[in-house]
């Protein structure tokens, strides 16, 4: 799942380390995107916290870990992820020549967490404001407690990026997700958009978005 569909599973939630955490591993994709390697805490190989702090931030991270292992392995997910690939086939598409479920992955978490901010208006106001609660020094000390101390500081600026940018209500702004997925797009070795793709891309984003906002939010069981 995407960072506001993980913190919406768990709420009511008040402790803002658990909610740091809870998103920091997909922080760390993003910081790894960037960085040019893999920067990752590995779920099995978290040390013991010492400090109430560094617990909350140690139990947020395993829960992302297991929420989206359940995630992945639902039927949810198969089902409309391949219902997504299918509306994305249904379109004159010149840009997808590749990938597509891959992109119809991403569209998914994407639009489980804009079909969260249209539905509820306050989530993500309050998203942003539980991580300004938090101190960076504790993102970097959790990087240095387990064995990432090169990236200690790296992290610790690209978490405080994250919630100064806000990046999130772009998904709100069709011109803004587009241009969002389209840049996934590329990555993936596809094309660019042309208008018409980005035409096509607009109402398939409001198919989906429909389709969201009918049904209930889903959760998915694990063991931690």
């Amino acid at each position: 799942m995407n960072f506001l569909s993980h913190y919406y599973h768990e709420l009511p939630c008040n402790d803002a380390y658990f909610v740091g955490g809870l998103i920091l591993p997909d922080i760390l994709s993003n910081y790894s995107y960037r960085a040019g390697r893999v920067v990752k805490l590995h779920p099995w190989r978290l040390t013991e916290p010492k400090t109430a702090i560094q617990q909350s931030l140690t139990s947020g991270v395993k829960r992302h870990y297991a929420v989206d292992a359940a995630f992945h392995d639902s039927d949810y997910f198969t089902i409309q992820t391949r219902w997504i690939e299918d509306n994305l086939l249904s379109k004159p598409f010149d840009c997808f020549p590749r990938r597509k479920y891959a992109i119809a992955h991403v569209m998914l978490e994407i639009l489980l967490d804009r079909s969260l901010m249209v539905r509820f208006p306050d989530l993500t106001p309050g998203f942003y404001a539980k991580l300004e609660e938090i101190d960076d020094h504790a993102i970097a000390e959790l990087m240095s407690n387990n064995g990432q101390e090169k990236d200690a500081v790296g992290v610790r600026a690209h978490f405080n990026e994250f919630r100064r940018a806000a990046f999130l209500y772009d998904y709100l702004n069709d011109e803004r997700l587009n241009a969002l997925l389209a840049r996934i797009n590329r990555r993936l070795g596809n094309p660019l958009l042309s208008a018409s793709d980005k035409q096509n891309l607009t109402t398939a984003i409001y198919d989906i978005e429909k389709a969201f906002l009918g049904e209930k939010f889903p959760t998915f069981r694990t063991d931690s």
